[in-house]
């Protein structure tokens, strides 16, 4: 899945939408706290009573700007597969669990970042973040999931090709950042996708997530204090190297015009401008 609008807002407002439905004793809370932990995970909590349900955000630093030209499109793989399973978490159980406990997952890939979310109810956080932690570093990356996943992806590439939209917009940042990493397809190539194998897309998630690399949300009708423990019991104790993420390179300006007129057999005129 692809980028969508910041989820922190989006959560925010799924639970203040359930306010008028469930009103609460009014609780002057703190605002939101940020924590760096000693591995380099940051930390970010905010006690929000409007329900009692809890959100949990992973963010993890890498999207399609971090890929090399011969990995364009790992970061959406990868997002796709996480949630499959882990050595602890065989094929099928994380989806069971989660809706099992009355809760739902989400996930999608940006160029600058790739998101994971559990929004539950709040007595299974310390479930929601265990889970979160063990999906960020201990992921299976089966070879059955990765086969599997792979024509769900060329589903995409499929359904992109045939929305005018969705296809006006990719080959509309092509044209204006080419040669740019911004200008690369999320979902990478039929070509890439097709030979990529697990050995390249366990080297590309060991590489990139790390501690140092991801930020933790939590955000719900939870006590802070109990919070900070559950993400210092599991994201506290993840290992990795503390490399820093390499800076983008500014994309070049545009000088003078480009121009790109693409027949479709659609009956009607599509116009996209920078």
């Amino acid at each position: 899945m692809v980028s969508r609008p910041l989820a922190v807002l989006a959560a925010l407002g799924l639970l203040a939408g359930c306010a008028a439905a469930r009103p609460n004793p009014a609780r002057t809370a703190p605002g939101p706290s940020r924590e760096v932990l000693p591995n380099g995970v940051v930390l970010i909590v905010h006690e929000h009573r409007a329900s009692d349900v809890v959100a949990l955000q992973l963010w993890v630093k890498v999207g399609g700007r971090d890929e090399a030209p011969d990995e364009v499109g790992l970061t959406h793989y990868l997002e796709h597969m996480l949630f499959k399973g882990t050595p602890t978490r065989p094929t099928g159980s994380i989806d069971a669990m989660v809706e099992g406990l009355g809760g739902r997952s989400n996930a999608y890939t940006s160029y600058d970042y790739t998101h994971y979310d559990l929004v539950l109810p709040a007595q299974h956080l310390a479930a929601g973040v265990a889970l979160l932690a063990d999906i960020a570093v201990n992921a299976s990356l089966e070879q059955a999931d990765l086969d599997a996943e792979r024509q769900v992806v060329f589903e995409e590439m499929r359904l992109t090709e045939d929305s005018p939209d969705r296809y006006l917009l990719r080959r509309l940042y092509e044209l204006a950042y080419e040669p740019h990493p911004y200008g690369r397809p999320i979902l990478g190539s039929p070509e890439l996708i097709r030979g990529l194998t697990r050995e390249q897309l366990r080297a590309f998630y060991r590489k990139h997530y790390v501690p140092a690399r991801m930020v933790l949300v939590i955000v719900g009708a939870v006590e802070p204090a109990a919070a900070r423990q559950a993400a210092l019991d599991t994201f506290g104790r993840l290992q990795g190297p503390a490399s820093p993420r390499p800076e983008v390179p500014p994309p070049a300006p545009l000088a003078g015009r480009r121009q790109l007129d693409l027949p479709r057999p659609e009956q009607q005129a599509y116009l996209g401008m920078v």
